[in-house]
Order: C-alpha cells, then sequence, then structure tokens
C-alpha cells in the first residue's frame, strides 16, 4: 500500500526539482548541454560526484570526472564557472561548504581531469575533517582548505 501512495508523490517531488539525468555513455553530452543551458538561464546545478559503489563513506575515495567536464564545457563556452566543494557530515547534522574554486584556476594548477577531480576530492574530505561547536563555529585549524588562486 505504501508503495502505491509513495510512488506518485515520489514523481511530484521529483518533477519540482528540475533534474538532469546522468549517464556514463554517449547521452552524457545532453548531460553537458542541459547542464550549461541551465547554467546560462542563472541556474545552480548540484552534481555529486562521489563514486558510491561501496556505500557512502566518511573519507570519499574518488570523484568522478563528470563535474570537471561540464566546467571545462562551460569554460570553453565562455562561462568560468565556481565550483563549490560541500560535505555533509551525518553525525553532526552539519555541511559545510567550500570557498568557491573557479574552472580556470583549478585547470591552472592540474595537468589532467582526474587529477582537478583529486584535487576537489581533497578539499572535500578535509571538510569533512574539520570541527565545529554546536553554533557552527570552528574548533579547530588542523584541516585548513588551502586557496586555489
Amino acid at each position: 500500500m505504501f508503495c502505491l501512495i509513495a510512488s506518485p508523490l515520489t514523481n511530484i517531488f521529483y518533477k519540482g526539482l528540475n533534474l538532469i539525468s546522468t549517464y556514463k555513455d554517449a547521452r552524457f553530452v545532453k548531460t553537458l548541454k542541459e547542464s550549461h543551458k541551465a547554467i546560462l538561464n542563472g541556474e545552480s546545478v548540484v552534481a555529486f560526484p562521489e563514486d558510491s559503489t561501496k556505500g557512502y563513506l566518511k573519507e570519499l575515495e574518488s570523484f568522478h570526472c563528470g563535474i570537471v567536464m561540464l566546467a571545462e564545457y562551460c569554460y570553453k563556452k565562455g562561462i568560468d564557472v565556481p565550483i563549490y566543494v560541500t560535505y555533509f557530515k551525518k553525525d553532526a547534522l552539519q555541511y559545510v561548504i567550500d570557498a568557491p574554486v573557479m574552472y580556470s584556476a583549478l585547470a591552472a594548477t592540474c595537468q589532467t581531469r582526474e587529477e582537478m577531480a583529486n584535487v576537489l576530492l581533497e578539499r572535500c574530505n578535509r571538510l569533512g575533517r574539520m570541527e565545529f561547536d554546536k553554533d557552527g563555529g570552528r574548533l579547530d585549524t588542523t584541516a585548513q582548505v588551502d586557496a586555489i588562486a
């Protein structure tokens, strides 16, 4: 019975999110084009690049390169997109947001998409290691995230 009720409600919920599907095959080009169009329209694009094949780990092991490919696609079309790395601290119910990293700065310091994805992955994991008090104030400075000029 629950499935009969939840299924239509889930469909309504997801339609309101304006989701853009992503794929690992040739259809990924459509994802890039739709995402670029959304950015041109002033919309934010949220991606979840973590590899979740082993589940959602506290320390992430890898990022897929799709977010880097999207940023590169936009850059070639004249838009230097800011990439905001975030981390959700499930145990503390805290959402940590890093300063934006511009694609151009990332591309200037990295040679490959994989290297760029790894830089973003490490930034994400550093956010996850940061400690905060109940009001959101930093308790430590050992997990500092470096700026990318």
